[in-house]
């Protein structure tokens, strides 16, 4: 589990469905649209938000895909794996495991962010967001280690999983990056 409390809590929320859905709204406030914004079916809940929308199964698809890619590991395509995090867990390798679930809740916090707009998240914006989650991650795991607060060193392999997800995605990079030499 990561160390932002903003993580947790938005795991603590989709576990006792406090987010407020459009069908839960119109419950409410009968005048309330409870159809999705993103695709207009009415009478949606907090399945259809988190996964069954087809412009979110399409989030989840891409983000799944470049998840599997960089941890070179096949992760499920299914709800329980994406939202509660339902996932077969490697004991021999922590370090991708826990990438995984950094990748899934960063996820879920923009798809938490874009609630109510019509426009599904980006997964560019999910990629910059994850680096930046994991360097900090990837900082308290090398605390840990110099510290010897650890029983299993897991710092260089998180750091060759992050290295590997910033060439997979492209994302990550300043300008001095993408500039050239002559």
């Amino acid at each position: 589990m990561p160390r932002n409390a903003r993580f947790k809590l938005i795991q603590f929320y989709i576990i006792h469905r406090a987010y407020l859905t459009p069908e839960k709204i119109n419950r409410y406030f009968h005048k309330a649209d409870a159809a999705c914004p993103h695709c207009n079916r009415p009478d949606v809940d907090l399945l259809h938000m988190f996964w069954y929308c087809p412009r979110i199964r399409q989030y989840w698809l891409e983000i799944m895909t470049k998840l599997s890619h960089s941890t070179e590991r096949q992760i499920a395509h299914a709800w329980e794996a994406c939202i509660l995090g339902l996932l077969y867990r490697d004991k021999k390798h922590k370090a991708i495991s826990h990438f995984i679930d950094l990748g899934l809740l960063s996820a879920k916090r923009l798809i938490t962010k874009r609630w109510k707009s019509p426009e599904s998240p980006a997964t560019t914006a999910w990629a910059t967001s994850l680096i930046i989650w994991a360097q900090a991650e990837s900082a308290a795991l090398h605390r840990e280690e110099t510290k010897k607060l650890c029983k299993y060193p897991t710092a260089e392999k998180w750091d060759a999983i992050l290295s590997e997800f910033k060439e997979q995605t492209g994302a990550g990079k300043t300008d001095t990056d993408n500039n050239t030499e002559p």
